[in-house]
């Protein structure tokens, strides 16, 4: 997958009053990186699982290279998944790659293969993954990225700029597609789309004080 198209896209969870995204709409072309402002409890993340397949939308429409997202599954869209603290499986560094590209199709050998390449490329000792501070999880997410040759990279909540640039320095060595969902400017690269929330202080404080 490399080009993404939200359309009116509104999700509102079952339990919930409100929607938790309302009427989204946005593009990312082949290659390009957007930044789309969502600010604080936004929907940044329900946003991140529309396109990787965990939740539908309410309402609108999501297309992937022109074609109904639900079209092309899961598996074969090579999204890598970015968020903050980086997130790993409970086991060793070299597992938490393998077992990635098993989930993504590659077999056995070949995915023991990559995830011993990956390691090299990014430094990573064989060791628990639990065992990482949050810069070493960043690189375990990039060498995940790296060995299944992602082609759309969603970034989640971008919180550390210098974490956001290794990321997207990686995005463009794979000539892939990158999606930041932030709170505010600070993190965001590329082009940016702003769909924070606008307040007009003066309804507040019509009266002379």
């Amino acid at each position: 997958m490399k080009r993404l198209k939200f359309e009116n896209v509104s999700v509102r969870y079952h339990y919930d009053e409100f929607d938790a995204l309302a009427d989204l709409s946005f593009e990312v072309n082949e290659g390009e990186t957007v930044s789309v402002m969502l600010g604080a409890q936004g929907g940044k993340t329900t946003a991140a699982k529309l396109i990787m397949g965990l939740l539908r939308p309410t309402c609108g429409k999501i297309t992937a290279d022109g074609a109904p997202l639900e079209e092309t599954l899961p598996k074969a869209r090579k999204i890598a998944y970015f968020c903050f603290p980086p997130l790993a499986f409970k086991t060793t560094v070299g597992k938490n790659v393998s077992r990635v590209l098993r989930l993504d199709g590659f077999g056995k050998t070949e995915s023991s293969l990559k995830a011993a390449q990956a390691l090299k490329r990014f430094g990573l000792a064989r060791k628990k993954a639990a065992s990482l501070d949050e810069e070493g999880l960043l690189k375990l997410s990039l060498a995940r990225a790296w060995a299944k040759k992602a082609e759309f990279f969603i970034v989640d909540g971008p919180t550390n700029e210098i974490f956001v640039d290794k990321i997207t320095a990686l995005a463009a060595e794979l000539g892939a597609s990158t999606l930041l969902l932030c709170d505010s400017p600070v993190s965001a690269r590329g082009r940016i789309l702003d769909f924070l929330p606008k307040f007009n202080l003066t309804e507040e404080f019509d009266e002379p004080i």
